[in-house]
């Protein structure tokens, strides 16, 4: 271990163009000698060495302030580079790094992550990062990357960091087969100063604020760019910006391109800006515009030959359209309930979102539905629930219900900190079907065995804003308010979606990086898998005759342990019997069957007895005294114990337990030599010495002369 992280370090320092460090230092040289003034470090993360095991994760937090302009990612790992990629190896296999805007990102569940995933190596140098929900690389042994204020927009980011994915990332293992790996990751990020009004990659691109105060007319050159914000506070139903008299000093119309984007400065470019319009021909027009900070840049286009010197100039006007008392949607002909986040104090279900403090946990539909003005006229009508996710709960679940006891039939549609609507929306069902951008499933949809009754999860969602729009399809009668008392809507944050399907354990894990963020997921049994424990991986009778089969293989241990029985080798009968009734308990207990101790006991005892067990093997085979070997083995003991505890599943324990019984080995032999030839030589001294003392003490000469003599002695 100490030799792979020293090799590590000495990589990153022999390699640091490829770094976050040296790109992220040039940017930063660049900002000083730009606007020294203006460009301050705002933001310096990193992770000590995380290992994952085979099917393990880990994530990471990284709030991008609004004033950023420039962060750089790199990462470490010890994973070896194959010469020929990834591109052989399968993908639920791979050792992936993903990046996602909102809440720590699930490959397994978005389909835009997996499919989009590029499985080649990233280019040397600077590998920038485009803006998408999902986002995964194939993970190297030193990857860098960066993200610029055009390309990743300010917010909250989550690195998460796989090594592997599929259904059986979150059942039970008692070993995990695949191969281990630890990583560091470091984040630094540079940005402007908050209050000096200058944004982008250099500080130098000013940026006016539009407000009452600031209204009146602008110049500036033909050719340069001009920057504003506008910040809606509030639910809207719409937003709309135009110029007043634009032209320039000689009096001729000018033509102006307006490019407009949420909490970013806008680009030219399809990805780097959300709305775009000749402002100087037609207003822009935003229907249902999102709370935030809305940028927009204004690009002057000089027609052909005319002088750069020429200016133009034109005055703001904007405007930002909100319902009052309470109503939202079509025509504000829809009313609204804004839920508050209550705490029930409950690690399964910290929040339940309620109209009011009474703690009713439901909420009733009737009270909220629409105004009368939605009969005949009209096919459908609109309710709306707004409520604020605090920090963390990007780490849970957001859980809706929908519990109609009427003829009404109900669509659904979510959307983040804007107004929904049929073509505006994060999340939705309709028509009996779930949907989400870029075909990911992370609105995950349980339907009951009564008709009409619904369940959402939305998995890991943003922390802000968040609406529910219920559009109430006409069915059989005429009037809206014809509605059952009974009928309910349930909105809470829970920790794992569908209580883990009653086939696992919820856990919380803590961020990578020791931020105060958590995030649960679901420990599913061994015949279980998926994020919610629904996934069948392996039918009951299957996984019944194999976990048998596991525990009573254990048996094996009596033939050896009889054995040395029968051979008056107590202790090595008495570490083999114990090693194979350990691993049959601890078997038992892993399966789901019997516990007798804790689990991390049991693991522990198997293991080390097993370990032991081949210890004691390789003490057998020399023949030296017991003290000699009793010794050994206690040595030999502590060592593994050691190992053990250290990790009990690492692969390296096993070739280091062989290891130290073919040694334990050599010395036995070693000692069984020197004893034999001390032994040897000591006999050999002693023969001559007591055939001389017979040979004087028995005279010289015939047989009756030694019966003589012995008769005389005697």
């Amino acid at each position: 271990m100490r030799l792979t992280i020293v090799s590590l370090l000495l990589f990153s320092c022999l390699h640091l163009p490829l770094g976050s460090s040296s790109s992220l230092d040039s940017h930063s040289s660049e900002v000083k000698e730009t606007a020294p003034s203006h460009a301050i470090g705002l933001l310096n993360l990193s992770t000590g060495s995380v290992e994952l095991h085979p099917y393990d994760w880990s994530y990471m937090r990284v709030e991008l302030p609004s004033s950023y302009s420039l962060a750089s990612i790199s990462v470490q790992s010890s994973i070896y580079d194959e010469a020929n990629g990834t591109s052989s190896r399968k993908r639920e296999r791979l050792p992936l790094m993903c990046l996602r805007n909102g809440g720590p990102p699930i490959p397994d569940v978005s389909r835009f992550a997996v499919n989009g995933l590029v499985l080649t190596r990233p280019s040397e140098g600077r590998t920038y990062v485009q803006d998408h929900d999902d986002q995964c690389y194939p993970l190297r042994q030193n990857m860098s990357f960066i993200l610029t204020y055009d390309k990743v927009p300010p917010g909250t980011y989550y690195l998460g960091f796989f090594n592997g994915l599929g259904l059986s990332r979150n059942q039970a293992k008692s070993t995990k087969k695949g191969l281990g790996f630890s990583f560091s990751a470091n984040v630094t990020a540079h940005g402007c100063k908050q209050a000096s009004g200058y944004r982008g990659e250099s500080c130098n691109l000013r940026v006016d604020h539009l407000s009452a105060a600031a209204a009146g007319a602008s110049c500036h050159n033909s050719t340069e760019l001009k920057f504003y914000s506008l910040n809606v506070v509030q639910v809207a139903q719409q937003l709309k910006l135009g110029l007043k008299s634009p032209n320039n000093s000689t009096g001729r119309n000018h033509q102006i391109i307006c490019y407009a984007r949420l909490n970013a400065l806008p680009g030219n470019d399809n990805g780097s800006h959300d709305y775009s319009v000749e402002i100087s021909k037609e207003p822009l027009v935003i229907l249902l515009p999102k709370i935030g900070t809305w940028y927009f840049k204004l690009q002057p286009l000089r027609p052909y030959q005319e002088e750069e010197s020429q200016s133009v100039c034109y005055s703001m006007d904007w405007q930002v359209e909100v319902c009052s008392n309470g109503m939202a949607g079509p025509n504000c002909s829809s009313r609204t309930q804004v839920l508050k986040g209550v705490h029930f104090g409950l690690r399964t279900m910290p929040y339940v979102y309620l109209p009011d403090v009474t703690k009713s946990k439901t909420i009733k539909l009737h009270p909220a539905n629409s105004t009368s003005t939605a009969t005949k006229s009209s096919d459908s009508a609109w309710t709306y629930y707004f409520f604020n996710t605090s920090k963390g709960t990007s780490g849970k679940n957001m859980y809706i219900r929908v519990e109609p006891r009427s003829r009404i039939e109900f669509d659904l549609y979510v959307r983040y900190s804007g107004l929904p609507s049929v073509d505006l929306w994060d999340y939705c069902y309709r028509n009996h079907k779930a949907e989400g951008k870029n075909n990911s499933i992370m609105f995950k949809v349980y339907e009951a065995a009564n008709e009409g009754r619904i369940s959402f999860y939305l998995l890991y969602p943003k922390e802000g804003d968040w609406i529910v729009g219920l559009r109430h399809k006409h069915v059989g009668s005429n009037n809206y308010s014809d509605y059952d008392q009974t009928s309910e809507v349930f909105v809470s944050i829970e920790s794992c979606p569908n209580q883990c399907s009653g086939y696992g354990t919820c856990l919380d894990k803590m961020d990578a990086s020791g931020q105060d963020f958590t995030y649960s997921y679901c420990s599913c049994d061994v015949d279980r898998g998926g994020l919610d424990c629904s996934e069948d991986i392996l039918q009951r009778r299957v996984w019944l005759l194999h976990d048998l089969c596991l525990i009573f293989s254990n048996l094996a241990a009596l033939l050896p342990g009889f054995w040395t029985l029968r051979q008056h080798a107590y202790s090595e009968a008495a570490i083999f019997l114990a090693s194979g009734a350990s691993s049959g308990i601890y078997h038992s207990c892993d399966v789901g069957l019997w516990c007798f101790l804790k689990f991390n006991v049991l693991q522990f005892l198997d293991f080390w007895l097993s370990f032991m067990a081949i210890i004691s093997t390789f003490l057998y085979i020399p023949t030296i005294a017991d003290p000699v070997r009793g010794s050994i083995r206690v040595i030999a003991a502590i060592i593994t114990a050691t190992l053990t505890v250290i990790g009990p599943t690492r692969s390296v324990n096993v070739a280091a337990t062989f290891a130290l019984g073919a040694l334990c080995l050599l010395l036995g032999w070693l000692i069984q030599y020197f004893t034999d030839h001390h032994r040897g030589r000591r006999q050999l001294q002693e023969w001559p010495i007591q055939t001389t003392s017979e040979s004087e003490s028995v005279p010289r000469g015939n047989c009756s002369s030694c019966t003589c003599s012995s008769n005389a002695q005697v």
